[in-house]
């Protein structure tokens, strides 16, 4: 019996809207898919790069020192962008 392929990874495509709420649960959204599978570090950077328009990329490009390479230092710094400090409280 051959063993089946799981599905292609589809996460949804974050567009840098500037409200919070919408950065935020996009965020969530990508968090439970990435719980759901066992996914690399690296697979969820190239997933998040890719469906969020250079929003992240971006993200990362800014940061100082070397580049963020993994989901959890994409969120910081996205957070930060997106999110204003009042909004997070």
């Amino acid at each position: 019996m051959p063993t089946r392929q799981p599905p292609p990874i589809k996460i949804p495509k974050f567009k840098g809207e500037h409200y919070p709420n919408v950065y935020l649960k996009w965020e969530q959204n990508i968090d439970q898919i990435f719980n759901i599978r066992d996914i690399s570090d690296q697979k969820q950077v190239d997933l998040v790069v890719l469906e969020s328009e250079e929003y992240a990329m971006t993200c990362m490009a800014s940061n100082q020192g070397p580049p963020t390479a993994s989901w959890v230092n994409i969120k910081i710094l996205m957070c930060a962008r997106f999110v204003p400090s009042y909004f997070r409280r």
